[in-house]
C-alpha cells in the first residue's frame, strides 16, 4: 500500500485499511445474521457488498487495474455515503453510512489496491492466531504514528464506538453491558487523545526542523518530493501571468475551464476560489509556511485558522520554485491594493482602468451587433443613459484604447531618463519607513507589558481571595488597554506595508520604462498593467493616463 502514489503518511494508509476492513468484517457478520434472522436483508446494495466485488468469481476472475479503481470512487463510495437512513433504521444497518460519511478511498493504483484486497480478504477474524498478528501490526502502525512520521491526526471513529455498541448489544438495566460501554469509549477517547498530542508534538516539531508532507494528488504543479511537474507548472504560471495582467481570479477561473486546463483535483470544471488560493499560496515561490491551521480540540477534529495561538513556520527556500519570489510579492501587492480599490472588476485587462472625464465614473464593455457580421466591442461610460443630463465623452473601441496606450509609451520614452531620474530620487524619500519602525517596535514593547500586566492580575487573583467587582474593574481596564494599543500597532503596520508596496511598486515601474523600445509600435497587455492605474476620456483627441507612479501624461 505504501508503494501507491495517493498514500501519503500512516495517518491516511490507517483510514484506507478501517474501510476495508470494516467492510470484510461487516460481510462475515452478514453471514452471521441471515442465518440466525428471519427475511433479513443488507442495506448494502447486492453490487457493492464485499463478498460481490471484492472477492473472485468461481472462475478466479476479479476486478482490477482502472476498473476497480473506477467502480471504488464512482460507485462503492458514493452509494455507501448516500444510503437511506432514518430514525428507525437499525444501528447495525445505520453503522455503515457513519462508517462512509467521513472516509476516503487514497489509492490511485488499481492493481495496487487490488493486491491488498486480496491480502485482507484472505484474514480470518475468528482465527485467533490470525487476529492476534493482526492487532500487533495495527498497534505497530500506531507507534510509528505516534512517532510524528505521518501527515495528519488519527482518531477512533464514532463509528467505531458505535461498532462496540452493535456487537455488545446491550439493553436497559443490563448494569454489566453499560459499564463494559462507558470503559471502552473511555479507552478509545483516552486513545484518541494520547495520539493526537504524540501526532501533533511530532508535526510540531517538524516544523521546526523545516520539514513538511503534502497531499500531491491534489496540489497543482508538483509530484512527489515536491519535484516540478513541468506540465501542471504551466497552468501555475499562466494563472500567476493572468493576474498580472489585470484579470481577477474568477475571471481567470472562466478561461481556464474555456481552454480545458484539469484543476488539482483533475476536474475540468475551475473556481474563483481555486484560483485565489494558488495565488496565495507560498509554496510556489520555494517556500513554505507551516502550521497554517491548528486542531484545538481532539474530539472534533475541526481544523481553524491559527491567528498566533500556536507557533508557525516559515521555511526559505525549501523546494525548487514555479514562481519568482518578486512575481509572488506583485501578485500579493495587486490583491491588497485591489481590496482596497472595490472598482476592481478584473473581467479584462481594461476592466477599472478606463474612466469617464465628464462624471468621474468608469467605462464598461458593451456589445454592438452581437447578433451579426458587424459585432464588436466598445467602451462607454456606465453611466452614460442613465439620466437625462448625458455623458459627453464618447465611445472607444479597444483597438483606440490600445493605441492611445501607444501614444502615450512613446511620449513616455522621448523623456524616459528624466522620469527615471526624478523617480529614484523621490523613491526613498516616500517609502521610508525608519520612523514608524521605530513607533511599531515602541508599541509591541507596551503590547508585552500589558500583556503580563494581565496574566499578572489573573494569577493573582488565582491564588488570592480578592474583591471580584473590583479584580473585573481592573481587569477590564487593562484589557481596553491593551486593545488600544493593539489598534496603534497594527494601523502602524498598516502604514508599513502601504509604503513598502509603493517602494515596490515604483521599482517595478522603473524597470518597466528602462526596457521600453526607442520606438514603442505594438500594444503590450504586460506594459499595459505595469504602467498603467487608469485613463481618463474627456474626447477622442484627448486622453490622460494616469500612471502608478503617480505621474500623469496626456496622450
Amino acid at each position: 500500500m505504501r508503494m501507491d502514489a495517493g498514500i501519503n503518511g500512516d495517518a491516511q494508509h490507517i483510514e484506507q485499511m478501517v474501510w476495508m476492513l470494516f467492510l470484510k468484517v461487516y460481510d462475515a457478520k452478514e453471514d452471521d445474521w441471515e442465518l440466525n434472522e428471519d427475511n433479513y436483508t443488507s442495506i448494502i446494495p447486492d453490487e457493492c457488498r464485499w463478498r460481490n466485488w471484492a472477492q473472485a468469481d468461481d472462475n478466479g476472475h476479479a476486478m482490477t487495474g482502472d476498473k476497480l479503481l473506477n467502480f471504488v470512487n464512482n460507485t462503492l463510495f458514493p452509494t455507501l455515503k448516500e444510503l437511506p437512513v432514518t430514525p428507525d433504521t437499525p444501528v447495525k444497518k445505520a453503522i455503515v453510512k457513519s462508517t462512509f460519511e467521513d472516509a476516503n478511498n487514497y489509492m490511485k493504483d488499481g492493481v495496487y489496491l487490488r493486491q491488498v484486497i486480496d491480502i485482507i480478504d484472505e484474514i480470518e477474524f475468528d482465527d485467533v492466531k490470525e487476529s492476534h498478528a493482526f492487532g500487533f501490526v495495527y498497534e505497530e502502525i500506531l507507534r510509528d504514528l505516534q512517532a510524528a512520521g505521518s501527515s495528519g491526526e488519527f482518531y477512533t471513529p464514532r463509528a467505531v464506538t458505535d461498532f462496540m455498541a452493535l456487537m455488545i448489544q446491550p439493553k436497559l438495566g443490563e448494569k454489566m453491558a453499560e459499564m463494559l460501554l462507558t470503559i471502552l469509549s473511555s479507552l478509545s477517547q483516552e486513545e484518541s487523545r494520547s495520539i493526537s498530542e504524540n501526532v501533533k508534538w511530532g508535526q510540531r516539531k517538524k516544523f521546526s526542523d523545516g520539514r513538511f508532507s503534502m497531499c500531491y494528488g491534489l496540489f497543482l504543479g508538483y509530484d512527489k518530493g515536491m519535484v516540478i511537474n513541468e506540465e501542471q507548472a504551466k497552468t501555475i504560471e499562466f494563472i500567476y501571468s493572468e493576474f498580472i495582467m489585470g484579470l481577477s481570479p474568477k475571471a481567470i477561473a472562466k478561461k481556464l475551464t474555456e481552454l480545458g486546463y484539469e484543476t488539482p483535483g483533475g476536474q475540468k470544471k475551475w473556481y474563483e476560489g481555486t484560483v485565489r488560493s494558488i495565488l496565495k499560496n507560498e509554496k510556489y515561490k520555494g517556500c513554505a509556511l507551516l502550521q497554517k491551521t491548528y486542531t484545538p480540540d481532539f474530539l472534533t477534529k475541526k481544523s481553524v485558522k491559527n491567528d498566533g495561538k500556536v507557533p508557525q513556520f516559515f521555511v526559505e527556500d525549501s523546494h525548487p520554485a514555479i514562481i519568482d519570489p518578486d512575481q509572488f510579492e506583485l501578485v500579493q501587492d495587486i490583491f491588497e491594493e485591489r481590496a482596497r480599490e472595490p472598482k476592481h472588476s478584473g473581467a479584462t485587462i481594461f476592466s477599472g482602468k478606463i474612466r469617464c472625464g465628464c462624471c468621474g465614473g468608469w467605462y464598461g464593455s458593451k456589445v454592438w451587433h452581437s447578433n451579426d457580421k458587424y459585432r464588436r466591442v466598445i467602451w462607454q461610460c456606465n453611466a452614460k443613459f442613465k439620466d437625462k443630463t448625458r455623458c459627453q465623452t464618447p465611445h472607444l473601441t479597444e483597438d483606440e484604447v490600445k493605441a492611445a496606450f501607444v501614444r502615450m509609451v512613446n511620449k513616455l520614452g522621448a523623456d524616459r531618463d528624466f522620469y527615471i531620474t526624478e523617480l529614484a530620487a523621490i523613491k526613498d524619500r516616500l517609502s521610508d519607513t525608519t520612523e514608524l519602525e521605530k513607533e511599531k517596535r515602541l508599541l509591541d514593547q507596551q503590547l508585552a507589558v500589558d500583556a503580563k500586566a494581565v496574566d499578572d492580575l489573573i494569577a493573582q487573583n488565582a491564588r488570592k481571595a480578592q474583591n471580584q467587582t473590583e479584580y473585573r474593574e481592573r481587569y477590564d481596564a487593562l484589557v481596553s488597554r491593551y486593545e488600544e494599543t493593539e489598534k496603534k500597532r497594527d494601523a502602524v503596520a498598516d502604514q508599513i506595508s502601504q509604503r513598502m508596496v509603493r517602494r515596490r511598486k515604483l521599482e517595478r515601474f522603473i524597470e518597466t520604462v528602462k526596457a521600453l523600445p526607442e520606438l514603442y509600435t505594438e500594444f503590450d497587455k504586460a506594459q499595459w498593467s505595469g504602467l498603467v492605474d487608469s485613463m481618463t476620456v474627456h474626447s477622442k483627441d484627448k486622453i490622460t493616463f494616469t500612471l502608478t507612479s503617480g505621474m500623469e501624461i496626456e496622450a
